[in-house]
């Protein structure tokens, strides 16, 4: 599959990433893809020099050469169903460079934001990308991140006719 067409949602630790994306997956009917569920893989597929998530430098290179990882298994995927993409190592400066428009990604930054969320926010920003506090009920932030992706949704099914 084309990473190009796929949903990314990126955030902070704790932010509600996954269970945003498990729930945006059931009502559009895309595969989820979970960056946190491939860890093993990747660690076991990148030189151990290049893994060091102990700094917030070290994190940020350390999801850079994930994301190249990420975009090969993405690859691998067969173009139907379409994808969401979830985890805290997609940076909006990663993912914008394969962004096929700024609708299909969103960043979720918790209320208690540590280093990763505030440079993921910046980010995002400065990208001129989406970044949704996290200040309500999940019910609600599934509300609005379909209302954020239907754009992009309704343009995937017109790409699949």
């Amino acid at each position: 599959m084309d990473p190009s067409h796929a949903l990314w949602i990126g955030g902070g630790r704790g932010s509600g990433k996954s269970s945003l994306a498990l729930a945006l997956s059931q009502r559009f009917g895309f595969q989820l893809y979970s960056v946190d569920e491939r860890t093993a893989v990747h660690e076991g597929r990148m030189p151990t020099a290049s893994f060091d998530s102990a700094s917030l430098d070290g994190f940020v290179t350390t999801s850079r050469h994930r994301f190249r990882l990420v975009l090969e298994d993405l690859r691998s995927l067969p173009d139907t169903p379409a994808v969401i993409v979830e985890g805290v190592q997609l940076f909006p400066t990663s993912v914008s460079a394969v962004l096929g428009a700024s609708d299909q990604a969103l960043f979720l930054i918790p209320a208690a934001a540590d280093a990763i969320s505030a440079r993921i926010a910046r980010e995002a920003r400065e990208l001129r990308l989406t970044a949704l506090p996290v200040d309500r009920p999940l019910a609600e932030l599934i509300e609005l991140a379909a209302e954020h992706f239907q754009a992009a949704v309704e343009r995937d099914q017109r790409r699949r006719r």
